[in-house]
């Protein structure tokens, strides 16, 4: 294991560089008292943002009885949150925020309280989140500075195809991006989704009861729309992968760089070009149900600017969740903490889209072969 922890350890030294000013969640302690837990990670542009509340103690975390959410921007109150059901509380960000409390256990969704509320943010913008729980008990707060928005576009694609009963495609996209001299800025390539729109056609033959030679075909259409979110291999892209080489690569895997994130520490305040690749099948999920359809689809990729805080966050958290039996963690591991008051995380990023149109793909049903293309 003398290549992994090559790695790890600069990476860990990475990490304490980027929050040095900040405060860690240490696990594996009993001494801590009962306090707020608050978490959330907040988008520019989102229509609604979410912050969830919880009583963190020492070996478990318990839902709060009452508690309140309000949201600041540049030391104005711009927002209060209302409490909200588990099920209402969609943000999809949310699967990042795996929550720990210091007994190192996960908080599960179900013991936090979400609140939602709607706010406007650009960069610069200084957001404070602040809460208060079981009847003002516990009291914590949050301030985040809006990162800037990436300067990133689509440079170029490439394709290969696996026939099969549905056409499998692999797309390598490479993407061309700006980076700002002279200061230090991070980055995550937050996800990839494929949105498709399918016109279907059908018919159904309808006879002549007084001639059955008589048979009159009616046409029907029918148009689905549904969103996919793909899976983004990084392969072995020297800015994704932290430079590491291929066979470091192969002992420890191309996942470990679980959330897509990266530093301007290679390219600092120069152009830059990252590349990954996404696959899928090409064809609607009621393929089998139709003779004929047409699918039109684009790509969709979020790459946003991130603080350091939430780098080191989710580099730390990918850390945990991939590497905990290693003996490298011998020793507590521990979260940035930006929550004052209380324990937690609240992370803002601002995203740009890159939308990639794809081809349209047709289909109709031929004899006995089969829904080949």
């Amino acid at each position: 294991m003398k290549t992994l922890h090559k790695h790890i350890f600069p990476v860990f030294l990475t990490l304490l560089f980027l929050v040095s000013c900040e405060k860690e969640i240490s696990f594996h302690r009993n001494d801590i008292p009962d306090q707020l837990q608050m978490n959330g990670l907040l988008t520019v542009g989102d229509t609604v943002h979410y912050v969830h509340l919880a009583v963190s103690r020492a070996m478990l975390v318990e839902k709060i009885t009452d508690g309140s959410v309000r949201c600041l921007v540049n030391g104005r109150q711009v927002a209060e949150g209302t409490a909200i059901t588990y099920e209402a509380a969609s943000d999809e960000r949310e699967e990042d925020m795996i929550i720990y409390n210091p007994s190192g256990t996960p908080a599960k969704r179900m013991r936090q309280t979400s609140f939602a509320f709607r706010a406007d943010f650009a960069p610069g913008d200084v957001v404070r989140i602040e809460a208060e729980a079981n009847g003002g008990r516990y009291k914590a707060w949050s301030e985040v500075t809006v990162p800037d928005a990436p300067e990133i576009a689509l440079k170029d694609t490439s394709s290969t195809f696996e026939r099969g009963y549905y056409l499998k495609q692999n797309m390598k996209l490479r993407l061309r991006g700006k980076d700002s001299a002279g200061e230090r800025n991070l980055y995550r390539i937050d996800r990839v989704r494929r949105n498709v729109t399918t016109t279907f056609h059908s018919r159904d033959a309808q006879w002549d009861s007084t001639d059955p030679d008589n048979v009159t075909w009616i046409e029907h259409t029918r148009v689905e729309k549904h969103s996919d979110k793909m899976w983004i291999d990084l392969g072995t892209d020297p800015i994704l992968t932290e430079g590491m080489t291929v066979d470091e690569l192969d002992l420890l895997g191309t996942s470990t760089n679980t959330y897509c994130v990266y530093s301007d520490h290679l390219f600092d305040g120069n152009d830059y070009d990252i590349s990954f690749s996404v696959e899928w099948y090409n064809a609607p999920p009621s393929a089998g149900l139709f003779e004929k359809w047409r699918m039109e689809s684009e790509l969709a990729v979020r790459v946003m600017g991130i603080t350091a805080a939430e780098y080191a966050y989710l580099k730390a958290l990918d850390l945990y969740q991939n590497l905990g039996d290693d003996t490298v963690f011998a020793e507590p591991a521990s979260f940035p903490d930006n929550v004052e008051g209380g324990l937690g995380f609240i992370g803002i990023a601002n995203p740009v889209t890159i939308t990639i149109p794809l081809p349209p793909v047709e289909h109709e049903e031929s004899g006995d072969e089969g829904i080949y293309y």
